[in-house]
């Protein structure tokens, strides 16, 4: 079967989206500290989840975490 690269992963990138935005504030990069903050972080999540949602149930090929011949 014709793998892709993990990179090329929605599911991945989804993962990816929704943790960067649960640790960004611990990191100190915050939006704003209002509400606008907590709806934008709201949005981030939202789609975080979507993308790996839609990701899992469009893949067709499996997910290759490292190089050919390793």
């Amino acid at each position: 079967m014709n793998e892709k690269h993990w990179y090329q992963s929605r599911t991945i990138w989804g993962a990816v989206l929704l943790i960067v935005s649960r640790i960004a504030p611990s990191l100190g990069l915050e939006i704003d500290p209002g509400s606008l903050g907590d709806i934008a972080g709201a949005i981030v999540d939202l789609a975080g989840a979507g993308m790996v949602v839609y990701g899992r149930a469009k893949a067709e090929r499996p997910i290759r975490f490292k190089a050919k011949g390793a």
